[in-house]
């Protein structure tokens, strides 16, 4: 397949009706390469850097497919999954760790909680789609709340801000990482999470940005 590369500017579009679009991405991107999986599956590989601008925690959100959008005015609606909808995945690296949190289904996201100021390195980071990706919207988000209530990380039952300098490997993305729903005890899922069903979540506080891909012109051989 073509190489396809992510442009080093970020293209400003408009966003969710009750949301802000920005200049400054807090997220820079270069593209890797791609290896195909079951068809039609791709699995992209990036060079993800996410920065935290503010002054207080923030929520780095990325469609969970990279080839479906995020739904309209950022609400994630549990469409598909009787029980918590969530997963949790941490890395270790350089400088600290990294926690990525996973809305699951097609409605879903994939989400970064870094700390005022923080910056967060990912070489090698996955992102799965049945085709070439087009241009995604990444969100920036002041909360996460479950059912419009309870923010995500006082919900879920273990720590979900990633530290605040940290550089994570490839290796450690994708092979060596530890599942935060696994309870190691008793050798199956954690069930301490709070009984309440959860019918959605709503971003609020949103800036967005459009990541634009293109196709690279091959070089010539001289």
């Amino acid at each position: 397949m073509p190489l396809i590369a992510l442009l080093p500017y970020w293209l400003l579009v408009a966003c969710f009706a009750d949301g802000a679009c920005a200049a400054d991405s807090p997220v820079q991107a270069d593209y890797l390469g791609s290896r195909d999986g079951k068809p039609p599956l791709k699995f992209h590989s990036v060079r993800l850097t996410l920065m935290n601008q503010q002054d207080k925690p923030v929520w780095l959100v990325l469609p969970y497919w990279g080839d479906k959008p995020l739904p309209e005015k950022g609400v994630f609606p549990n469409k598909n999954w009787k029980d918590q909808p969530f997963g949790g995945k941490k890395f270790d690296g350089v400088g600290g760790s990294a926690v990525e949190v996973l809305m699951y289904g097609g409605d879903g996201f994939k989400a970064f909680r870094l700390p005022a100021k923080g910056k967060l390195e990912l070489d090698g980071y996955t992102i799965e789609a049945d085709r070439d990706i087009a241009p995604i919207v990444v969100i920036e988000a002041q909360e996460l709340k479950v059912n419009g209530k309870t923010p995500l990380e006082k919900w879920l039952p273990y720590a979900t801000t990633s530290g605040e300098k940290v550089k994570v490997g490839e290796h450690e993305l994708n092979t060596d990482w530890k599942n935060l729903d696994w309870d190691p005890k008793r050798f199956r899922s954690r069930d301490d999470y709070p009984k309440e069903k959860v019918e959605e979540v709503k971003a609020e506080g949103i800036r967005c940005w459009t990541v634009k891909f293109q196709q690279k012109a091959e070089k010539k051989a001289p």
